[in-house]
């Protein structure tokens, strides 16, 4: 059992065989549930799991549920015999990418997307009624230009199929159908015991190596450690000031808090980072060459250095593009928290609010003897 719980179920079949992070393998499941190959629910059941997963009120109910799973790119894409078609974008540890949801969107729509290598219209959807759902562990918001997806947690989803299952038909389809419900129950609840009690979970900020502690265990045997930091970053974010429009992402798996452009400055982007403990005031001009910049590095450096503010709060350690012919020049300077995970929520959340204000200051030090470049 996971220390966080007395109530959690034991690992599921699928935790056992090793798939219950592959997103792929959710998709293929949540597209069985719905088929007409599932026995288990009945239709009456499967819309009410439908319109809770959609969050559609009042409830319908379909008779007929077509289903395709990883169909012109979308995870899940079911029919109903009411001409409404619903699409499910499934993420567990993945984010989104490449404007995903207006892509599937404007499939369903019937607009020009690229598919594989080719521009495709899609015509098979475009007089049908839609729904969007976006599935994900961590309640990561839709990024997209409209405002047509469902935002649904995989533990709003154990809910309602516990719900499902309450009166469910006693068959073997059941059977995997319950153990699915362990499965994304161990994953809800495996996140809701990492957020609620963080400074217990040290190697999810670390490397995930340790495998003594149950928790720590399935976090590390699942790969969740990366998505778990984005989550609990997210978490810090909206509490904290100033940081509401900071983009959560990662790099060689460390989840990091940026905006590249809090400021412009002769042509600069001023911003800031948190990653792995470390606050940046960063700078970066996209339309230049690093090489070219290189001539003004040292000059740089030391005046800044010689700043009072940036000795007085302590910022250190120089960052710079690792290659001259990269595009684009880029430098730092950072200030390290150590054991940062250590401290409570709110200790974190007075940390940063302290740093994005050091932050600022060092930017405009900074402002004073960086150079115009043409």
């Amino acid at each position: 059992m996971f220390r966080e719980s007395q109530n959690i179920m034991n690992g599921s079949f699928f935790d056992r065989i090793g798939v219950a992070d592959m997103e792929k393998i959710h998709s293929a499941v949540i597209g069985w549930i719905f088929s007409d190959d599932c026995k288990a629910l009945t239709n009456q059941q499967k819309s009410e799991l439908l319109c809770s997963l959609f969050h559609v009120s009042p409830i319908q109910t379909f008779n007929s549920f077509v289903v395709e799973v990883e169909h012109h790119d979308i995870d899940v894409l079911i029919i109903t015999d009411n001409n409404t078609c619903w699409v499910i974008e499934n993420k567990i540890k993945s984010s989104q990418h490449s404007n995903q949801l207006d892509k599937y969107y404007k499939i369903i729509n019937g607009e020009p997307v690229k598919i594989g290598r080719k521009i495709q219209h899609i015509q098979d959807y475009k007089h049908l009624k839609s729904h969007y759902c976006f599935l994900t562990l961590v309640n990561e918001k839709p990024q997209c230009t409209n405002n047509v997806w469902a935002n649904t947690t995989y533990k709003s989803f154990s809910f309602a199929l516990k719900k499902a299952l309450t009166n469910a038909n006693r068959n073997n389809d059941s059977v995997i159908l319950n153990e699915y419900l362990c499965c994304i129950t161990n994953l809800a609840t495996a996140l809701d015991g990492f957020i609620n009690n963080h400074q217990q979970y040290p190697e999810v900020f670390l490397d995930g190596a340790n495998k003594k502690k149950r928790t720590g265990k399935y976090i590390a045997d699942n790969g969740l450690e990366t998505i778990f930091q984005k989550c609990f970053l997210s978490h810090i974010r909206d509490k904290a000031q100033n940081f509401d429009d900071f983009d959560i992402s990662e790099t060689h798996g460390v989840a990091l808090a940026e905006k590249k452009d809090i400021r412009s400055f002769k042509g600069y982007k001023l911003g800031i980072q948190f990653q792995n403990g470390s606050f940046k005031a960063q700078i970066l001009n996209e339309r230049i060459n690093a090489n070219v910049f290189w001539a003004f590095w040292n000059n740089i450096i030391k005046k800044t250095n010689d700043g009072v503010e940036i000795n007085k709060r302590s910022f250190s350690e120089w960052n710079y593009n690792p290659s001259k012919s990269q595009k684009g020049a880029y430098f730092s300077i950072s200030k390290k928290i150590p054991n940062w995970y250590s401290k409570s929520v709110n200790d974190i959340v007075s940390d940063w609010d302290t740093m994005y204000n050091e932050c600022i200051t060092v930017l405009k030090e900074i402002e004073k003897v960086i150079p115009v470049i043409p």
